[in-house]
């Protein structure tokens, strides 16, 4: 498969486009890093230096005093103080002045972490001479240790020498919060360069090669009725361009029309770049929502910030029957590029308010453009498509969705923490504004084959709900599933890193294992679903994998198990949610033979959006009663008691009233 995969040109071409650009980033990424630590030691002495000095006023104000220097008190006060702000402090000494006989003096004070081996690091010689080019002469590395020195003066006289240490192994730390970012900044990197190679080889060489093998196949059965229609200037538009002149001399009765090829390719790039947008300041959104509902009296800053997401989320759940109502009348450019406006205002807004009721207003005007750019992607992909190639062109579109989903919350807690959240979200209106741009380019093309659906009725509806095993699906699992996405990831996990002392750059990374999972997991998990005779226990164990990672949450609160819990919730997901459709199609049967699918995969997901706009709000009332952690423990409970039920239903004594 691999080798005939190799053997078509175009795959040739993006891979060797691929190693290229990975070639490229990871040399840029190990210059980067190369630069982090000769910067980095730099900082260190800068802020030893500082110390040094603070401890040196306030040595020099008690010596003032005629405190004698064998008499002096609270030194290991004084470290623990500075060991509270700075956890890379190794030991604080005090000695006589240096001899010609005694380099180091003779120790009076020493305390710290590091204290035993302070004296053998003073007395040790410099330990790699080209650090010091860049360091002051009372800075030496000694034995791994960045040693800082001062006089302690009593008027014009030295009694003493001041020496702090802080170990070489500091500057891991924040290497290694630079390595993090770096990482991140090449996944994304990378994912985006294939996106443009994408983009720019089915543009520029995919899509004309397809309209010309079409264009000369009608000329070799005679029929000249198609015409190339892309204007390309290389050899194959200047060879086509002849064989327009053939076709238009050569037909008589009918008239040849310009035909080209519908790319759906672009329509992956605009929704990954409404998504983006939004998805940008996610790790920020419930600690940024709560500061400014701490401005309205008598509203908990949690209920208040759950009330803005859960606001978002209705209003686009809203707009999307809304928007399609409108979509034929408007056309797809003009309603992706109203929403696009709209979301762009909306997120510079966001970024801008000052007041809870500002957010408010922004936040739902955001809410707006991203339903209604969502609405024009979703009817670009059905107005391009059949039948036969319509899962293609949905899992086109729901793949720049994931990857935004991967890209936006990890870049942007790089950002949120070197710019803070406005900033980042006035980046995010950018990209939003870029999407507006772009769509004349990215959503053009004719749409000749294009079927129209059924129309969609009230009856169609009524049938659709008056299954109650369907219900019970929406109940049990699809309103669950949007309900722990939205009031679990967006809400709790966020809230829960923040609040226990983790950065907002980590917390975007953790985020970003949702999406990664599920783009990862998500084939492979879907090709088992199909073989499944049964969907409904895939779906199933999908909520028991989301139900076992928070419970591992709950009942040991750390990072570690946060970790455990999105990922099980991004696999969990990725197993259940195309399982949830195959289901309701299997348990809805009698109604799609009546009325088609549309009643069906539309009610689940009006009913799945809406379980999405109440996670917030649920997370946010529990989080004020009974803390954030409180919370996990009652969205943990809900969990297993749908997956409970969901296994009861589908027992196999079960089998005649409930067919999937």
């Amino acid at each position: 498969m691999i080798r005939r995969w190799l053997l078509d040109p175009v795959n040739r071409l993006l891979l060797l486009t691929g190693v290229t650009v990975l070639l490229a980033l990871s040399f840029i990424s190990a210059v980067a890093i190369f630069s982090s630590g000769q910067t980095l030691l730099p900082l260190l002495a800068q802020k030893a230096d500082a110390e040094t000095r603070v401890v040196k006023d306030k040595l020099e104000r008690a010596l003032s005093l005629g405190i004698p220097l064998q008499h002096l008190v609270g030194i290991d006060e004084l470290y623990q103080q500075l060991a509270a702000s700075d956890s890379d402090l190794d030991f604080l000494v005090v000695s006589t002045p240096a001899t010609a006989t005694d380099p180091a003096g003779q120790v009076l004070y020493k305390t710290g972490n590091g204290a035993d081996s302070a004296t053998d690091v003073l007395a040790a010689p410099l330990s790699h001479p080209h650090l010091h080019l860049d360091l002051p002469a009372y800075q030496q590395v000694r034995q791994a240790v960045l040693v800082t020195s001062q006089p302690l003066m009593l008027g014009e006289q030295q009694v003493a020498t001041l020496y702090l240490g802080h170990p070489q192994r500091a500057l891991l730390r924040p290497l290694l919060d630079n390595l993090q970012d770096i990482g991140i900044v090449l996944l994304v990197a990378l994912l985006l360069s294939f996106e443009l190679m994408l983009l720019v080889l089915t543009l520029n060489l995919s899509l004309p090669t397809r309209t010309a093998i079409r264009v000369l196949g009608e000329v070799a059965e005679q029929r000249f009725t198609l015409l190339y229609g892309y204007l390309n200037r290389d050899a194959l538009g200047r060879l086509m361009q002849n064989v327009n002149g053939i076709i238009q001399r050569g037909a008589k009765a009918v008239t040849p029309q310009l035909t080209r090829e519908n790319h759906l390719v672009g329509v992956r790039l605009l929704t990954f770049l409404f998504v983006f947008a939004e998805e940008l300041a996610r790790p920020i959104m419930p600690s940024y929502f709560a500061d400014l509902a701490a401005t309205v009296p008598g509203l908990d800053v949690n209920v208040g910030a759950g009330i803005i997401m859960a606001l978002h989320m209705m209003i686009a759940a809203v707009v999307l029957p809304v928007g399609s109502l409108i979509y034929d009348r408007i056309g797809r450019l003009r309603l992706y590029m109203i929403g696009a406006i709209l979301a762009t205002l909306g997120l510079l807004g966001t970024g801008l308010a000052n007041s809870y009721w500002d957010l408010v207003f922004w936040r739902a005007l955001s809410a707006i453009g991203y339903g209604t750019t969502f609405v024009a992607c979703q009817g670009f992909v059905l107005e391009s498509t059949t039948r036969q190639n319509r899962a293609r062109g949905t899992a086109m579109m729901l793949s720049g969705l994931m990857l935004a989903d991967i890209c936006g919350p990890a870049i942007g807690g790089i950002l949120v923490s070197h710019i803070g959240a406005a900033t980042t979200f006035q980046i995010g209106a950018c990209a939003s504004l870029l999407a507006a741009l772009a769509v004349t380019r990215l959503m053009s093309g004719v749409a000749d084959h294009r079927e129209a659906p059924p129309k969609l009725t009230f009856a169609a509806f009524g049938d659709t709900f008056r299954n109650r095993h369907f219900l019970a699906l929406l109940f049990l699992s699809a309103i669950p599933a949007k309900l722990f996405l939205s009031g679990f990831l967006y809400y709790l996990v966020p809230l829960t890193l923040i609040s226990s002392g983790i950065s907002v750059a980590d917390v975007g990374r953790i985020l970003m294992l949702y999406g990664l999972v599920a783009l990862l997991a998500g084939p492979a998990l879907a090709s088992i679903t199909d073989r499944l005779e049964r969907p409904i226990y895939a779906v199933i164990v999908g909520s028991a994998l989301t139900a076992a990672g928070m419970l591992s949450l709950t009942l040991h609160p750390s990072v570690l198990t946060t970790i455990a819990s999105v990922v099980c919730l991004g696999v969990g997901q990725a197993l259940s949610i195309p399982a949830q459709i195959s289901s309701a199609i299997t348990l809805s049967a009698s109604a799609i033979e009546k009325h088609g699918q549309g009643p069906v995969i539309g009610s689940l997901r009006l009913v799945e959006r809406l379980g999405g706009g109440t996670g917030p709000i649920v997370a946010g009332a529990l989080a004020a009663h009974l803390d954030a952690q409180g919370a996990v423990a009652i969205f943990t409970a809900i969990a297993w008691s749908c997956c409970l039920l969901s296994l009861l239903m589908a027992l196999p004594g079960r089998r005649e009233a409930s067919p999937c």
